[in-house]
């Protein structure tokens, strides 16, 4: 017996048992990690300095070539912003906060 997370259906056209390959889910909305932030970005001759004043405030950052942050989850999404005082208007608790 196949595992169940696979499925297998009978194919009219061929007259054979075939496996369904599901295309991947659609979130719904829902946040899919990490996230590329287009509005924290900074010039990417700027990246060093950031990091610099990211490690001094405790939180790691990587940057990719566009000069946009990685952000990987999202307590690292808060710690970050947070650290370059940037918040979330619309937010909720766990949302980065206006200090």
């Amino acid at each position: 017996m196949p595992p169940i997370s696979r499925r297998f259906v009978f194919d009219k056209t061929t007259q054979q048992v075939v496996e369904v390959v599901a295309p991947p889910k659609l979130t719904n909305g829902i946040c899919r990690w990490p996230i590329y932030s287009d509005a924290m970005a900074i010039n990417p001759s700027q990246i060093p300095e950031a990091q610099a004043a990211l490690a001094a405030a405790g939180v790691k950052t990587d940057y990719d070539s566009e000069g946009r942050p990685v952000l990987t989850d999202s307590a690292h999404r808060r710690a970050h912003s947070e650290a370059l005082g940037f918040y979330d208007r619309n937010g909720g608790y766990s949302d980065p906060q206006r200090r």
